[in-house]
């Protein structure tokens, strides 16, 4: 390195890629991830490498209890995880219809809206549960998505070890993608069938660590 800021930040970019390109070097035709992120009261020469794909959100749930240790994934490694890019909520609906073509279909039998009665808000809490069970059986130990997944599907699968990690921006899910080479599912009913179908394993990618780290104070 020399003493300009710029070449040092240059090389250190440069660095970065060519560390990408080895690490990806299996997967064919998919471009190394780099991303640069400004962290505000530091200098220049500071930067540094990161390995990996930093979330700008911490992994803790509403106590600010570790969800990692919660759950008994701390450490972490070489786990698999599930990738969506839908909510992973009840379907909605402000008619009846909607429920009995639902129920034909084999899929989600309870859907949900704002006059939910206590029953049918139970009946989605088994199922969440149900879900989650079904997420374990497919070997999940992780479940990310681009949307939000709601409280009783999070509270499921906390409860059977699985980690919910929500609202991935745009950028944050194709590199998720890239990096465990997990495919980026639109759907989630046939694991709330009777009985589920599973995840194959060409569905999910490898997690081969999870730590917090400090940037600019911030975990």
């Amino acid at each position: 390195f020399t003493d300009s800021p710029i070449d040092f930040l240059c090389a250190i970019i440069c660095r970065a890629f060519l560390s990408a390109v080895d690490v990806q070097s299996s997967s064919k035709g998919t471009p190394p991830v780099v991303r640069t992120a400004l962290c505000h009261g530091f200098r220049l020469t500071e930067s540094r490498v990161i390995q990996g794909v930093v979330l700008e959100h911490g992994l803790v749930d509403d106590s600010g209890e570790s969800m990692l240790t919660k759950i008994g994934l701390e450490p972490l490694s070489n786990v698999p995880l599930a990738l969506f890019d839908v909510a992973l909520e009840p379907p909605m609906t402000a008619g009846s219809a909607g429920m009995s073509q639902l129920e034909k279909s084999g899929s989600v039998s309870v859907i949900l809206n704002t006059q939910s009665s206590d029953r049918e808000k139970g009946i989605w809490k088994f199922q969440a549960h149900g879900l989650a069970l079904a997420f374990g059986r497919s070997g999940v130990k992780i479940v990310a998505s681009q949307r939000t997944i709601c409280p009783e599907v999070k509270e499921a699968l906390l409860s059977v070890g699985i980690l919910p990690i929500e609202r991935l921006s745009m950028k944050h899910i194709d590199e998720v993608r890239q990096v465990t080479g997990a495919r980026l599912l639109s759907s989630f009913s046939g694991l709330m069938q009777s009985p589920p179908q599973l995840l194959t394993a060409d569905c999910l990618g490898l997690v081969r660590s999870i730590q917090t780290i400090m940037i600019g104070g911030e975990e």
